[in-house]
């Protein structure tokens, strides 16, 4: 009677334990459907930032393609106006070494008019005898060539202002490739700032990828409590059913997963994008690198209106030759010492002109090896370039590789894995009925290992092992991608100093040709101080004649009286 009074009650408590968890149960389903709600609706907003952030780096990097675009044609221009300006003066210096020439023959003839006049000087001849057509060839003469030095002199000043405006001209040309070095170097370092933007926004897809995974795992154990609290079994029966209903509770979440493809669709996407992006941020640096470098096609046709020319290096004139120049001084000395050992009139020695024939030589051939040192660390500049290029491009097929086994690897991962699972939903239970299951279901676990289980773990073994191959492959690669750019970066600084050594050879050239044309006016100016000296002895020795002759006819008439009065007498 006892039992029979009991039997009632304890049903009663069941019903109401079977309808209190049933509530529960429904209330967790509700809050875990309201967090995925929420998880999606952040998934969107995310997904819409990250659009409208592509799409402004997108436009950034069209931005910065056009600016150095710009900046490219900015420095063919510079480039070719210096060839022009170079081009010029060496016209002008061609053009002064011919009137040079021309001045040198000149000095000739009047150099053997001055012997001639000399001989007619020694030979005693009257100033009856003397032709003045001659005198006057000789000063119409002498006037055309003040006229010819004071053309040479106005043309070597307006070479002179040239060669300085050139040189002002060279050097707002540097500061201005200054410039446009140091606008290269920030438009690295914002494309270094974007590449590190879209590795945050990689981390928060992976963060949004991972909440989904917990998501689905969480509305899994909830199903499974659902399907297990509904049955009204025992506890020995309530957990044979909860084991038996595992593998069904596992294939309804699999169904259920489906819905969530198209979010692992929209991650996909992503992940292509983000891809491209990165592909189009590589090309734009092997850009700025290859444009850093300062290598540019002359074949390339301008877009600007200034004719294409050849790099005309300087080179030493063959015209101007200082030789000439000193045998020429030489010969002018001789002759006056000649002059004035026979007039028994002593001057002081000239003093010598230095010997720049050798120093102009040396500047020539020192020039010659550097311009072959600069062509040759050119070349080698060149080949770093195509290394690192081809380099760059097996990275990037080793990335997408990575790329392509990271997706299998996140796939796989992203399966349930039914011992998590059993794990997680033991946590809930109670010790008591942890252990009675765990006692129940260790024979059945360990004899439903199937043949598939087995070859999904040698695949991730096997894939784990090819990533860290790649790995290893990327690393070493990316190694000697740092060493090909170190390589690179001191070709560069050498070549930077060849042409800072060339430019300083310039400029003692152009110093050079500065002395040049000085002793030039040097030997000018002691021409004409001859000149008016062979002009101031020839009028006295004129005069004195006029002198003599007058004396000669005084004399003569003073004596004829005299004998006509004797006569008379």
């Amino acid at each position: 009677m006892v039992r029979t009074r009991f039997k009632p009650e304890a049903s009663g408590l069941q019903a109401l334990c079977s309808t209190n968890d049933t509530q529960v149960s429904v209330y967790i389903v509700k809050v875990l459907q309201q967090e995925r709600h929420a998880l999606e609706r952040k998934l969107a907003t995310v997904e819409g930032e990250h659009e409208s952030h592509l799409e402004e780096l997108c436009s950034e990097i069209d931005r910065l393609q056009d600016g150095l675009a710009r900046h490219q044609i900015s420095n063919k221009k510079t480039e070719q106006e210096k060839e022009e300006y170079i081009g010029e003066l060496l016209q002008h210096n061609q053009r002064i070494g011919m009137e040079l020439k021309q001045t040198t023959e000149e000095k000739e003839e009047l150099v053997a008019h001055i012997g001639s006049l000399e001989n007619q000087v020694r030979a005693g001849m009257s100033p009856d005898h003397v032709e003045p057509a001659l005198v006057e060839e000789f000063e119409k003469k002498v006037r055309d060539l003040e006229g010819r030095k004071s053309e040479l002199m106005q043309a070597l000043r307006e070479l002179t202002s040239e060669r300085e405006n050139m040189h002002y001209d060279l050097e707002d040309a540097n500061r201005r490739i200054l410039l446009l070095e140091r606008n290269v170097r920030e438009l690295e370092s914002q494309v270094f700032i974007q590449e590190i933007q879209l590795e945050e926004l990689r981390r928060t897809h992976c963060t949004t990828l991972h909440d989904l995974e917990e998501l689905r795992l969480s509305e899994a154990m909830a199903h499974i409590y659902t399907s297990t609290a509904a049955q009204g079994l025992s506890l020995f029966e309530e957990l044979g059913g909860e084991m038996s209903s595992f593998t069904e509770a596992d294939t309804h979440m699999m169904e259920e997963s489906g819905n969530g493809n198209q979010l692992q669709e929209k991650c996909q996407k992503l992940q292509g994008a983000m891809n491209t992006i990165q592909q189009h941020i590589l090309l734009l640096t092997h850009k700025l690198k290859t444009w850093k470098s300062g290598d540019f096609d002359p074949n390339v046709p301008s877009t600007s209106g200034i004719n294409d020319r050849s790099l005309v290096p300087y080179a030493d004139d063959e015209n101007i030759t200082p030789n000439e120049i000193i045998e020429r001084i030489e010969e002018l000395q001789g002759l006056l010492e000649e002059i004035m050992s026979e007039r028994q009139i002593q001057l002081p020695p000239p003093s010598p002109l230095p010997d720049q024939e050798a120093q102009m030589e040396q500047l020539h051939n020192h020039i010659t090896s550097l311009r072959q040192e600069l062509t040759h660390t050119q070349t080698t500049v060149d080949d770093l370039q195509n290394e690192i290029s081809r380099q760059t491009q097996l990275l990037r097929e080793r990335d997408e590789r990575i790329q392509v086994l990271n997706v299998k690897l996140d796939y796989r991962r992203s399966m349930p894995d039914p011992e998590a699972l059993f794990k997680r939903y033991m946590n809930s239970q109670d010790t008591s009925s942890l252990a009675i299951l765990k006692e129940l279901t260790s024979q059945p676990s360990s004899s439903n290992a199937t043949p598939d289980d087995a070859s999904i773990l040698s695949d991730d073994s096997l894939d784990s092992a090819m990533c860290l191959q790649h790995e290893q492959e990327i690393e070493k690669l990316k190694k000697e991608r740092d060493e090909a750019i170190g390589k690179r970066d001191s070709a560069e600084k050498e070549l930077s100093e060849a042409r800072a050594t060339l430019d300083q050879l310039d400029g003692q050239m152009v110093g050079a040709v500065h002395q040049k044309l000085e002793y030039c006016k040097q030997t000018d100016n002691w021409e004409v101080d001859l000149h008016e000296m062979f002009d101031e002895r020839f009028k006295k020795q004129l005069r004195k004649h006029d002198v003599g002759g007058r004396k000669k006819s005084k004399k003569h008439l003073n004596k004829a009286p005299r004998k006509r009065i004797g006569n008379l007498k």
